[in-house]
């Protein structure tokens, strides 16, 4: 008499569990931002570039991971340098204003400008929060055979 065995794990990629894994990666990868300027992009990019022609789904997954990280790389330069603009102008009204002896309508600027400043920081921050859960809520879906949500 044969005694039952135990079901097998559910992998969606059937024989081939590595394109799962590449799946992953191509997702993952993208937090190399982290600590590599355009990380998000270049590790990516390599992996896709690597396997892209082997699975389709490593292929689906790379190119949804790059047209993501691409995007937020644009969306987050653009509010840098917004950033760096203020910045530098409010530098600019901050040396006029001493040297001016402080009038009011300098210091109004000054502080619009600051306030401003503190904006497009705190929009740069969601920005990376927004990545982070996009990176990891993409990976998600990468393992389960399923199609990228971004």
């Amino acid at each position: 008499m044969e005694t039952p065995t135990e079901p097998a794990a559910h992998n969606p990629y059937g024989e081939a569990p590595r394109q799962a894994t590449w799946a992953i990666l191509v997702h993952l990868a993208a937090l190399t931002s982290f600590f590599i300027p355009f990380g998000n992009i270049i590790l990516p990019l390599v992996i896709w570039l690597a396997k892209r022609d082997n699975d389709a789904k490593v292929r689906e997954h790379g190119r949804a991971s790059l047209n993501f990280q691409l995007t937020m790389s644009v969306v987050g330069s653009i509010v840098l340098m917004g950033a760096l603009a203020f910045l530098i102008s409010s530098g600019a009204l901050f040396t006029s204003a001493l040297s001016n002896s402080a009038s009011k309508t300098l210091l109004t600027a000054l502080a619009a400008n600051l306030s401003l400043l503190i904006f497009l920081a705190l929009t740069l921050a969601a920005l990376s929060i927004l990545n982070l859960v996009m990176i990891i809520t993409n990976a998600v879906p990468a393992y389960e055979g399923r199609e990228p949500r971004h």
